[in-house]
């Protein structure tokens, strides 16, 4: 395969390796603390927070380094597949929850105003549902099934009860169908993906450490020796380098040019030698036809000299 020219192209390699896009991630969130930082309050404690989210990411690019080895290599491979295939079943598990979410919350809360918690909501506890955690205790709280409710009632105290939600009794019915289909269908079809994912890998596990082994020698062969902040020297080193070279290149091909134009000079004076001497042979050639026209001729005059004396006599 040959190197890309373009720079779009060369960008679009370069952001095929997921390793790249997430160093992309690291450093532009890094840049965006970094500013923050080095503004007042509150926008310095804004920078903290995205330093202390950033160093998520600084270190999730270590796994990369565990491709040398020969066991978990293919397993940084297999979780690299696995959030492949959980992408897509996060999609259907997004329509699930929202089904349900969205119908708990508008029998429970029909009055509520539109606003950023109830948005929250919605998603809130239909997803720790996922994980098990089911809010026994705020079922009957919030449905009331086990609450004193009516209009114009009043409890024992002389305290007017709250009115009762129309359809709140579907709440839970709902819940469990929501927990069928997630708790015990979605969360084991996902189980079986990632197990189909694992043998696959599995299977040729030694090649994947090979070629990660090999994927990460060649990466770090062409980088600097010396990490950040001290890769400065390195670079300097690098530019010093490659600067001497070029200067000892220059030094070393002047007497080499100096000759070369020589030899070309004297290239050309025979080139021009040669082009005269043919234009000569032509012209030589030119005229050792032209003489033997001549002596055809005479020849002819001479024979036709011949017949008429002979026609005299």
């Amino acid at each position: 395969m040959s190197e890309p020219g373009k720079l779009k192209q060369k960008i679009s390699v370069w952001m095929e390796e997921y390793w790249n896009i997430t160093d992309l991630v690291a450093i532009s969130t890094f840049l965006l603390g970094l500013m923050l930082r080095l503004q007042p309050e509150p926008y310095m404690g804004y920078g903290r927070v995205i330093y202390c989210i950033d160093i998520i990411f600084w270190y999730i690019r270590v796994l990369d380094i565990f491709g040398v080895n020969k066991y978990l290599g293919p397993y940084v491979m297999m979780i690299g597949k696995m959030m492949i295939d959980m992408m897509y079943f996060v999609v259907i598990m997004l329509v699930v929850l929202m089904s349900f979410g969205v119908a708990r919350q508008a029998i429970l809360h029909p009055d509520e105003e539109p606003t950023w918690r109830l948005a929250r909501n919605i998603f809130y506890m239909p997803y720790w549902m996922i994980y098990g955690e089911v809010f026994a205790d705020s079922i009957d709280r919030k449905t009331r099934i086990h609450t004193p409710c009516g209009e114009h009632l009043y409890d024992e105290d002389g305290k007017k009860l709250p009115p009762c939600i129309p359809g709140a009794w579907l709440t839970p019915a709902i819940m469990a169908c929501y927990l069928l289909v997630a708790n015990i269908l979605l969360v084991n079809l996902l189980i079986a993906v990632f197990n189909n994912t694992f043998f696959e890998v599995k299977s040729i596990s030694n090649q994947v450490w090979k070629f990660q082994r090999y994927q990460l020698i060649m990466t770090f062969h062409d980088r600097p020796i010396l990490p950040p902040p001290l890769i400065i020297l390195s670079h300097l080193y690098i530019l010093f380098n490659r600067m001497f070279k070029r200067c000892f290149k220059y030094f070393k091909l002047v007497p080499v040019s100096i000759n070369a134009l020589f030899v070309s000079t004297l290239l050309g004076r025979v080139e021009n030698m040669s082009m005269r001497l043919e234009e000569v042979n032509e012209r030589e050639n030119t005229m050792k036809a032209s003489l033997q026209t001549v002596d055809l001729r005479l020849a002819q005059l001479e024979e036709l000299h011949g017949r008429m004396a002979t026609a005299l006599e």
